[in-house]
């Protein structure tokens, strides 16, 4: 009967170790941050890429049209809701539902996916 008990003992802090590391695992390279990552759309007629690379910069290019060179900001974003600046002054406001972010810029909102 004792051996039984150790078992179940050993059973039980097992299941919890694992349950606890299971936990600790996220799928989510950006930590919960909806906006790291690849995001592609259209400016007008031009490809654009926008990539979040970590928790407060980005990057914005033409694929395209490399001599136009590559744009760069920082942002602070809460929940799914981002600003982002360029110099210190905000030039957009962006929001992110599932793979898709709709972005606001001088009153024209532009989407890109993931």
């Amino acid at each position: 009967m004792k051996t039984k008990s150790v078992f179940i003992g050993l059973f039980v802090v097992l299941a919890l170790v694992f349950g606890l590391v299971l936990a600790g695992c996220s799928p989510d390279p950006g930590g919960g941050n909806p906006f790291v990552g690849t995001w592609t759309g259209y400016d007008t007629d031009y490809n654009v890429v926008r990539v979040f690379a970590d928790q407060s910069t980005w990057t914005l290019s033409y694929p395209a049209y490399p001599q136009w060179g590559i744009s760069r900001g920082t942002y602070t974003y809460s929940g799914n809701t981002g600003t982002f600046f360029m110099d210190g002054i905000v030039v957009g406001t962006g929001n992110v539902s599932g793979n898709t972010m709709t972005y606001t810029q001088f009153g024209i909102t532009y989407t890109f996916s993931k």
